[in-house]
């Protein structure tokens, strides 16, 4: 598990390693811009369950620690539908990883359609399957 660390403050947020190199390239490419946005997950149960989210932006340090040295192959179209979230009212939410075991790959309408909800920021994906783990104080 690997983990970003938050604000002066180190508030240390665990991701498994591959889900956060899907984060780093979403935050990176929207700081990049100048654009901040809320990222919001739903907390694993071992910690209590219920959710969480941090507001981005460039002025906060961050820092994404892997605890692998091996670089995972980023999946487009998960890193596209983290993006339409994050472009939303709501910002980005955590959802699993399309076409990862266990997960239906959407069809070409279900895809538009989330897209559409996306823009709106009506999307709630469901994040059941994707493995989140909680902060750590």
């Amino acid at each position: 598990m690997g983990n970003l660390t938050y604000s002066t403050a180190g508030t240390k947020i665990e991701f498994d390693d591959r889900t956060l190199s899907h984060i780093q390239v979403v935050i990176a490419a929207k700081v990049r811009r100048g654009e901040s946005f809320m990222f919001g997950w739903v907390e694993a149960a071992g910690s209590g369950g219920g959710r969480s989210a941090v507001w981005i932006q460039q002025s906060i340090p961050m820092l994404f620690h892997f605890t692998s040295s091996a670089r995972h192959q980023i999946n487009g179209a998960w890193i596209e539908e983290l993006m339409l979230t994050a472009n939303s009212p709501s910002g980005m939410r955590l959802m699993p990883e399309p076409g990862a075991p266990g997960v239906t790959i959407a069809s070409a309408p279900d895809v538009a359609s989330r897209s559409k909800a996306a823009a709106r920021g009506g999307l709630r994906a469901p994040v059941s399957r994707v493995r989140v783990a909680h902060p750590v104080g």
